[in-house]
């Protein structure tokens, strides 16, 4: 049998290097299903209670074909209690908890809710994240997005910790998510935006330093804004979610030399609205709808010429999100990872967020 063509354009250069000795790095624990023969009980994966890079898949290919002879083997006992779980389909990732948490309690706290209900999101969370950084999840490699999650959630709910870790993916012009990182990430530099303006928020030593962080990330993320007031990013399907997380950070941290840029945000989330009142890059979505209320509720808070348009807008996005949001059991997949994916959890988190914001 013969493989499917390549596209056009695209040359197996990188699966060669890669198979070649490039995967010998943290980051291939998560796509060792790729790597070939060289996957099987390769010494640079620890299995965490079983599971190689979190993904059942990369387990696998680092098991062989062949079963190991102990039928308890705590990677062949993970394997089939997730089949199990899912009548024989298997998750691309079995956990995203350190992000899940930090995430979720992050978008609260700027919500309004108060930190003495957050608190308990935080406490199994890694320690030292400021210095030693944090994973997605156990088994995870550690990379710059979750880190900065972590450091700003642990910020907004007082417990703030110099995000030290985070340097060593300063890439000049923009920070890196991972070491080493093919595409530059939009969120994963509006988050590292938000912690780096915490932390400036209580006068650090290195203050100078970290200003000129700030500046350099809302210019490379104002560059990387589309000419409709949009943002895309490389993790999720949606512009929403992109929007969302760049406007924010841009107007919390870089607000006066941004004004422009979040004008047209605001514009193009006015004209984007749907009928029903949602939101969505194809059909509507209470995720999406969930993100514009968000960015509209901030962007426009502070007497906007839009204001009361927004207010609208918002009001009939409530009206959606109550009527189709609370209750819904799933949701359209559109975060990118080994596929597209939804984080129930996640996305209920930011539907209630939305909710909440409104009714201040």
């Amino acid at each position: 049998m013969q493989p499917l063509a390549l596209p056009h354009g695209l040359t197996d250069e990188a699966l060669r290097g890669l198979r070649g000795g490039a995967w010998r790095n943290p980051l291939a624990g998560h796509y060792l299903e790729i790597v070939g023969p060289a996957a099987v009980g390769a010494a640079e994966m620890e299995p965490v209670d079983g599971v190689v890079g979190c993904s059942a898949a990369a387990t696998a290919a680092w098991l062989g074909p062949r079963e190991p002879a102990d039928p308890a083997h705590p990677s062949v006992r993970f394997l089939r209690q997730a089949q199990e779980r899912g009548s024989g389909a298997v998750a691309a990732m079995t956990s995203i908890v350190y992000y899940e948490r930090a995430w979720i309690a992050g978008n609260l706290a700027t919500a309004g809710v108060e930190r003495e209900v957050l608190a308990p999101l935080l406490k199994e969370l890694p320690g030292d994240v400021g210095r030693s950084g944090a994973p997605t999840a156990p088994g995870f490699a550690y990379e710059a997005e979750t880190s900065a999650i972590v450091l700003t959630a642990l910020a907004r709910l007082g417990a703030p910790q110099e995000p030290e870790y985070l340097w060593q993916y300063d890439a000049g012009s923009h920070f890196m998510s991972t070491i080493p990182e093919h595409e530059p990430s939009t969120t994963t530099n509006a988050h590292i935006l938000e912690a780096l303006g915490c932390h400036l928020a209580d006068g650090p030593a290195e203050g100078d330093r970290y200003r000129d962080a700030v500046a350099r990330i809302a210019s490379w993320l104002r560059d990387r804004q589309g000419p409709d007031g949009s943002w895309s990013d490389k993790w999720h399907a949606s512009p929403y979610f992109a929007t969302m997380r760049c406007a924010l950070a841009l107007h919390r941290y870089a607000g006066p030399a941004s004004a422009e840029a979040l004008g047209r945000s605001v514009d193009w989330l006015l004209h984007r609205q749907h009928e029903d009142g949602s939101w969505g890059r194809w059909d509507g979505t209470p995720e999406e709808t969930a993100y514009a209320i968000r960015t509209l509720l901030e962007l426009t808070a502070d007497g906007d010429a839009r204001s009361e348009e927004a207010t609208q807008a918002v009001h009939r996005g409530c009206a959606f999100l109550l009527k189709q949001g609370l209750d819904a059991e799933h949701h359209p997949p559109l975060w990118i990872g080994k596929e597209l994916y939804a984080p129930g959890h996640l996305v209920h988190a930011a539907v209630l967020g939305a909710l909440i914001a409104a009714r201040r």
